[in-house]
């Protein structure tokens, strides 16, 4: 062989490598490719499954949250339904307290209707009862002036005779006699006269009471704020400025008129208690009992208040006859203290016990001198007589003065009546006050 066909042997041989070389690597490179692509189908492959994954898991959470909010929804509604029944269970429950409260207070007003009947009842019944007491009392007094007109007229017509006698057994002259027995008919023309000025003097300070009676009536009237009176028009540029003065002015009330009259009067002991309680004095009025001439039976009316339930307190005074400031009998209205604290009478003490060898303390009531002992049950022969003179012949006269506290003009003081006492009567008065209290 010659030299250049070897070499194009050898270059074919070459070339016949470099082409299995190629097609090697070419196949190689096709592997990787392959690989690669598979590497790559496979990432997305992984990928697409891992979307599907997820968008399963979001559907399964979703339809898990939708499941969730569903069940929160309807506890929500349960929830709701329940406050809803609650509610009406509540109304239901209003409703029934309101219909038994409707019905207590039905109760209440109920047994206030019945103890305002019973009460209604009993006054009718007491006023019945008195009008026959009343009767009774008139047929006694009746009895009484006729059996003391017949004494009167037996002791005129004694005296008479004995006068007549004596008249008779004269034998100086018949001149003297006929003058002593003209005499003796003048004394019996002014026996006559007296008699019929008793009488008259009855009837007269009768009337005079009920007309004063009227008059402190009316008075209450405007401290009240309900008199229709008006001042003159005299006396309102007198007294009044004339923008300042309004005829509506009398429809106001005087407050505390009658507890300044009470303090002012100074008649009786009044403590800080007292004061705090006297606030409430509404009004204060006198009658007469059953047309009696002397009886009289004194008010004091009260708003509400803390202190006491009544809304009344009296004071009744019963007289012999003949007597005007000297009671035989007193009757006095009970005051219902809501508790011991509240009663400005008495005062709690503690008081030591000796028992043998041992001392222990206990505690007692000690009475204390105020206002309301006014109502404390008195029946004593030894009466001070100025409590009396204090209400018909004191209080009302002198009420404005007191409520203005000026002493010039008035015409009677219960204080000057105690100053005129003698020191040794007023002593034995005070023990017998000190003897009448708690009987």
């Amino acid at each position: 062989m010659s030299s250049e066909e070897q070499n194009t042997q050898i270059e074919s041989h070459n070339n016949d490598e470099k082409k299995s070389e190629e097609n090697i690597e070419e196949k190689v490179d096709e592997k990787k490719e392959e690989k690669l692509e598979e590497k790559v189908d496979e990432k997305k492959e992984e990928k697409l499954e891992e979307k599907i994954d997820e968008k399963k898991e979001e559907k399964v959470e979703g339809k898990l949250e939708e499941k969730k909010e569903e069940k929160e929804d309807k506890q929500l509604e349960e929830k709701v339904d329940e406050n809803k029944e609650e509610k009406v269970d509540e109304k239901k429950e209003e409703k029934l307290e309101e219909k038994a409260d409707e019905k207590k207070e039905e109760k209440v007003e109920e047994k206030k209707e019945e103890k305002l009947e019973e009460t209604i009842e009993e006054k009718k019944e007491e006023k019945v009862e008195e009008k026959k007491d009343k009767k009774l009392e008139e047929k006694v007094d009746e009895k009484k002036e006729e059996k003391l007109e017949e004494k009167e007229d037996e002791k005129f017509e004694e005296n008479d005779k004995e006068i007549m006698k004596a008249i008779k057994e004269i034998k100086e002259s018949e001149s003297l006699k006929s003058k002593l027995l003209m005499i003796n008919n003048l004394n019996n023309e002014k026996t006559k006269i007296e008699t019929n000025y008793a009488k008259e003097y009855d009837n007269i300070k009768n009337l005079n009471d009920l007309k004063y009676l009227n008059i402190y009536s009316e008075i209450q009237q405007i401290i009240n704020g309900e008199s229709k009176r008006k001042i003159t028009k005299e006396e309102s540029k007198k007294y009044f400025k004339e923008e300042n003065y309004s005829e509506n002015l009398s429809s106001e009330k005087i407050d505390d008129y009658w507890m300044k009259v009470i303090i002012n009067s100074k008649y009786f002991t009044i403590t800080e208690k007292d004061k705090k309680i006297i606030k409430y004095l509404k009004k204060i009025w006198m009658e007469k009992i059953n047309n009696s001439i002397n009886d009289f039976i004194i008010y004091f009316q009260f708003d509400k208040n803390e202190f006491f339930s009544n809304d009344i307190l009296y004071k009744k005074y019963f007289f012999p006859e003949n007597e005007e400031h000297k009671p035989k009998k007193i009757e006095v209205s009970e005051i219902k203290w809501y508790s011991e604290e509240k009663n400005p009478t008495i005062k709690k003490k503690e008081k030591r016990i000796k028992k043998g060898k041992k001392t222990f303390t206990k505690n007692i009531n000690e009475d204390i001198d105020s206002f309301f002992s006014l109502f404390k049950n008195i029946e004593c022969n030894n009466f001070t007589e100025d409590e009396v003179i204090f209400f018909v012949d004191d209080l009302f006269i002198n009420q404005l003065e007191y409520y203005l506290n000026i002493r010039i003009g008035i015409t009677y003081h219960s204080s000057d009546f105690k100053d005129d006492i003698d020191f040794d009567d007023d002593v034995d008065d005070k023990k017998n006050k000190d003897e009448c209290k708690g009987q």
